[in-house]
């Protein structure tokens, strides 16, 4: 027969228990630190961050500012040239317009800047300054809003019927005498 041995070992855990106990707490705490090390570089880092973004909306907004002082600029240049070109050019003429321009923007929410615009094409083509512009451009403003097409267009057809070509406008159901010089069919136009 077999022999049984039996043996009984009896362990005191107790120190193996502390030591776990010991490790968990570092590694809580060492957790702990690396957590507020990480949200601290992430508050440095978002903080970095959002200068630059909000630098870049700086920078955008004085470029697009700088952009649209010049894109005024050269339309008041081009309508001033326009002017110069029919004999009609002084500095209170253009300001005058402007000013003009200014008022029917607030009026017809369209841009002064695009009105000035387009206005050296009535001067250009239709040979318009003064009060016969001024009635031009507002003709056409009113032509852009009830035939719901584009202020450019709108313009080029009253520049185009200034001229005395008013058969432009029956394309878009607009029906004008054709009879009389080209001022006299302008002002048919004009109503």
């Amino acid at each position: 027969m077999a022999e049984q041995l039996k043996i009984q070992i009896t362990l005191d855990d107790g120190s193996i228990k502390q030591g776990f106990v010991n490790i968990e707490k570092q590694s809580k705490s060492s957790a702990g630190n690396m957590e507020a090390s990480f949200t601290g570089a992430a508050k440095k880092i978002g903080g970095a961050l959002a200068a630059v973004f909000a630098a870049r909306e700086i920078v955008q907004f004085f470029k697009k500012s700088a952009d649209a002082a010049m894109e005024a600029e050269q339309a008041t240049n081009a309508f001033a040239s326009s002017l110069a070109q029919i004999g009609k050019f002084s500095q209170q003429s253009v300001k005058d317009f402007e000013n003009y321009a200014s008022s029917l923007q607030k009026t017809t929410g369209v841009s002064d800047d695009l009105i000035i615009q387009n206005a050296s094409l009535l001067t250009s083509l239709g040979n318009l300054s003064g009060e016969g512009l001024k009635k031009g451009t507002k003709a056409a403003l009113d032509l852009a809003v009830a035939l719901q097409i584009d202020v450019g267009t709108a313009f080029g057809l009253v520049a185009k019927a200034a001229s005395g070509n008013v058969t432009q406008l029956s394309r878009y159901g607009i029906k004008v005498s054709e009879a009389g010089t080209a001022s006299q069919k302008f002002a048919n136009v004009l109503g």
